[in-house]
């Protein structure tokens, strides 16, 4: 922690948020991913490449990079125009990016629209175990360095590989721990068809118990537990259902549902009871479904005589919590039902549906009425108390880059409607969801007979 105090504020003067991305992401531009890369692995570098150019084909023919007419409603001070993407592989870059968008930390996870991480990530094509292993270390060597210009705002999430074992996987967490880093990607592919074991399995307690240990929390992301180049099949999909243009960007990130079922399936397996201090973040898989969610589980468990040593509501209290990236009105309704202090906010940076460079017009939009001590909760309390961040240090820091209540919330700040507008298009802001219930059932039982069967 740091030695510093906060910074001194006039008597009666407003505290401004401290507003922190519990969702953002950092990256290379594909080719300076190679001298990262253990050098027997090189040669083999240039199907990555490939895929690479594949996956931003597709992004461009839905519209992004942004066209110039996008660019007149989004861009007026010219963030876009002048580089501000580059922040995705420049930390210092990265830094006035934030700042400028009213940020003083983000929690940084793997990829996005510049390039995919080699060979782990799900937009690229299957490949062996052995070069899994070593694009995810090639990552986290370049995240290493990202986080070193400053690791009590540039907070990385490395990506794990179970390669040759599991051991390999809970030998990194110990090393993000080691490194300040706060959370952990399991392996992308968990539990996806015909590749590596789901995430209840008891092949994962070694990871378990490192997380446990070092108190470095496990993160699942959109995307976990789907197979290999699934992202590219996804975005052909939006393509062919909505055309061209940003509203078919949401449809990309929509049908969110498998990265839920690790919730239920390890509580049924009993990971939770083993390791009662391990603490797992979904995150950019929404929050309305939370609550529905843990009505029916514990409905279920009821029916089977409580078959859980807790119920699900407890395990939930204890052990998760939830990043509703680009958050939605509908995930801000249920936010005490959730746990207030279990809601973080994401801006899901450079990331086509993010909320940046618009990040605090977005707030005012999305937050609107919602009283100032749930908003200063969501906006960075919660993430700050959750990974256990400097206080002192945000805080400081916030007195200069971050607003006040009265400049974000409340009814009074006009904000573009063509702006406004784009939000909608851009992350469905407004768009109505619903529980699931049909998807829900068809899994739910199998998924606890499966999870059973692991305790």
């Amino acid at each position: 922690m740091s030695d510093q105090k906060p910074a001194a504020a006039d008597q009666g003067a407003e505290k401004p948020f401290t507003i922190m991305s519990a969702d953002s992401h950092v990256g290379l531009p594909p080719e300076e991913y190679r001298p990262y890369l253990d050098p027997q692995y090189r040669d083999a570098f240039d199907s990555y490449l490939e895929d690479n150019l594949v996956f931003q084909g597709m992004f461009r023919k839905l519209g992004y990079p942004w066209s110039p007419q996008v660019l007149d409603v989004i861009d007026k001070e010219g963030v876009y125009c002048s580089g501000g993407v580059a922040g995705f592989y420049d930390p210092h870059r990265r830094l006035r990016v934030m700042e400028r968008d009213g940020l003083v930390a983000e929690i940084l996870h793997p990829g996005g629209p510049m390039a995919i991480t080699p060979w782990a990530d799900p937009g690229t094509r299957r490949v062996s175990e052995e070069l899994r292993a070593a694009g995810t270390a090639a990552y986290n060597r370049f995240l290493d360095d990202f986080c070193s210009a400053d690791r009590k705002r540039l907070i990385g999430v490395p990506s794990t590989y179970p390669w040759p074992d599991m051991d390999a996987a809970a030998r990194t967490v110990k090393w993000a721990g080691k490194q300040g880093m706060v959370g952990v990607y399991p392996a992308r592919f968990a539990g996806a068809p015909d590749d590596l074991p789901p995430i209840y399995d008891r092949s994962w307690d070694p990871f378990f118990k490192a997380c446990s240990d070092t108190g470095v929390a496990v993160h699942l992301h959109a995307g976990s537990g789907k197979p290999q180049g699934f992202m590219l099949t996804r975005i052909k999909t939006a393509l062919e259902k909505a055309g061209q243009g940003p509203d078919a960007l949401a449809q990309i990130f929509e049908g969110i549902f498998d990265e839920r079922r690790p919730l239920w399936q390890m509580m049924w397996a009993g990971v939770f009871d083993r390791f009662p201090d391990l603490r797992v973040v979904f995150a950019e898989i929404r929050s309305h479904w939370v609550p529905p969610t843990l009505d029916a589980l514990t409905r279920i468990n009821d029916e089977a005589g409580g078959v859980l040593k807790r119920t699900p509501w407890e395990y939930w209290e204890r052990n998760c919590a939830v990043t509703p990236t680009f958050m939605r009105v509908s995930d801000l309704e249920v936010r005490h039902r959730v746990g207030l202090e279990k809601t973080m906010f994401g801006s899901d940076y450079p990331h086509a549906e993010s909320t940046w460079p618009n990040t605090l017009d977005f707030l005012r939009v999305v937050l609107n009425d919602v009283p100032e001590p749930d908003a200063r909760a969501i906006l960075g309390d919660n993430a700050i108390n959750f990974y256990g961040l400097d206080r002192v240090y945000l805080e400081n820091l916030a007195q200069k880059y971050c607003p006040k209540p009265s400049e974000l919330l409340g009814m009074a700040h006009a904000v573009d409607p063509q702006l406004i507008e784009h939000f909608n298009n851009r992350n469905g802001l407004n768009k109505k969801v619903s529980f699931e219930e049909e998807k829900f059932n068809e899994v739910v039982f199998k998924d606890t007979e499966a999870a059973l069967g692991m305790r």
